[in-house]
């Protein structure tokens, strides 16, 4: 049996960013991944959604160039060459994350493994075994389903199975209008396909606020998507789907965008515990239910994002090369989140009944691009400490870092104001 200081199983943002950082750190150290390095964020998720949505957006802002007074003619989108272009950029991406773990002293295993009692990893193909005195569960998340309703890879399929597809269809449903399925309509409906989006939700993302939630509605209605909130599927028959009430939606492919459930089948160590959503329970230090198995990312359920994943990996390496500084990752309220629609939403920290709202169009550079649409908010708690900040933009997800600093920094409103902005800039709106 072979014996590590680390083993890391998954490899994606958070897990081999943190078995990298191990390596550089001295522990001698093993990453095991079942599929392909960078995880469901570079193969199937993050990564071509975003070169998608980068492709559509810009073809939006080709169409609108006689504003600019440029005259483009007919523009289009070569969708198969924008899918061809999307793998070849997963490619070449995966081959960087190869080098780093090679250049940082990582081993590197791809096989499919169960964890057993004791810290024992077991590749399922030929039974090898290792251990570690420090395990970290980094193994992600995937599509998830509803009762009844599974994805057939035809008709109905997930995000997976979606991008995979080479054509525009002429219509698409989308159950599901969470973060993923937003993103799929976008893409869509930009592009000509008549989208119907529909949730069992009374309303579009609860979370976030309220008015760049209406702003991002407005935005997809124009574009031709039907939203179909609060409503119940019934059944699903014959490329139809049929509501409880009698209504009934039919289109050329619908896609199941019902969250995402975390990995965590391999485990066959019944002293890690998992709650009752089947995440992998974690305390404060990410610690698992067994001292030095730790879970991060997707898999502990606590913040469903790639940069959370990174920086809990990055964490609890640190925590397991020093036990006495006992560094606590960041919570919820520092994370940002970025929804790259158009406008995109991107938000951090709390919302209070006290900020201030500035309008893009009080922006020189906003006028200038012809880009007015949208907003910032800056909460603030009653000592006029920032504890939030949303932004309704198209590259709100560029401006989004000042805030998180802003936020975890706990910055006055009023020292905000004295802070100098370079002018026209697009992040001169927090010195508006």
């Amino acid at each position: 049996m072979k014996k590590y200081d680390l083993i890391v199983i998954g490899a994606g943002p958070g897990g081999y960013e943190a078995a990298a950082h191990a390596a550089k750190n001295g522990l001698k150290t093993l990453l095991i991944e079942k599929q392909h390095l960078g995880g469901a964020c570079l193969n199937n998720g993050c990564i071509p959604v975003k070169t998608l949505l980068g492709s559509v957006h810009f073809l939006q802002q080709i169409k609108k160039a006689n504003l600019l007074n440029i005259k483009v003619e007919n523009p289009m989108l070569d969708f198969s060459g924008l899918l061809d272009r999307k793998d070849r950029l997963i490619k070449r991406l995966q081959k960087g994350i190869e080098i780093l773990l090679k250049d940082s002293g990582v081993e590197t295993l791809i096989a499919a493994v169960t964890l057993k009692p004791d810290k024992i990893v077991e590749t399922i193909d030929d039974s090898q075994q290792y251990t570690a005195e420090n395990i970290i569960l980094a193994t992600g998340s995937a599509p998830g389903t509803l009762p009844g309703i599974q994805p057939d890879g035809q008709w109905l399929v997930d995000n997976i199975q979606l991008l995979q597809n080479k054509t525009i269809p002429a219509s698409l449903s989308i159950i599901g209008a969470g973060v993923i399925g937003l993103e799929f309509a976008d893409i869509y409906s930009r592009l000509g396909c008549k989208v119907t989006l529909l949730d069992v939700i009374p309303e579009l993302l609860p979370a976030e606020d309220r008015e760049a939630v209406a702003l991002l509605q407005k935005s997809l209605e124009r574009a031709g998507c039907a939203f179909l909130l609060n409503s119940k599927i019934e059944k699903i028959e014959n490329k139809t789907i049929y509501l409880q009430g009698g209504q009934t939606i039919s289109a050329e492919l619908c896609l199941l965008a019902a969250g995402r459930k975390a990995c965590t089948d391999y485990i066959q160590a019944p002293a890690v515990q998992k709650t009752p959503k089947g995440y992998v329970q974690a305390n404060e230090n990410l610690q698992t239910s067994v001292s030095g198995i730790y879970a991060i990312g997707d898999c502990n359920g606590l913040a469903l994002y790639a940069h959370a994943a990174t920086h809990q990996g990055i964490t609890v390496v640190d925590n397991i090369l020093h036990p006495e500084l006992r560094r606590l990752p960041s919570g919820a309220e520092a994370m940002p989140r970025v929804l790259f629609t158009s406008p995109q939403i991107a938000s951090v920290g709390k919302y209070t009944d006290n900020f201030k709202k500035i309008p893009l169009s009080l922006l020189g550079r906003a006028q200038a691009e012809n880009q007015t649409e949208g907003f910032l908010k800056i909460f603030h708690d009653s000592t006029g400490a920032i504890t939030g900040c949303v932004l309704a933009t198209e590259n709100a997800d560029a401006l989004i870092g000042e805030a998180v600093v802003l936020v975890n920094t706990k910055t006055k409103y009023s020292e905000l104001k004295k802070m100098i902005h370079p002018h026209p800039s697009w992040a001169e709106i927090f010195s508006l």
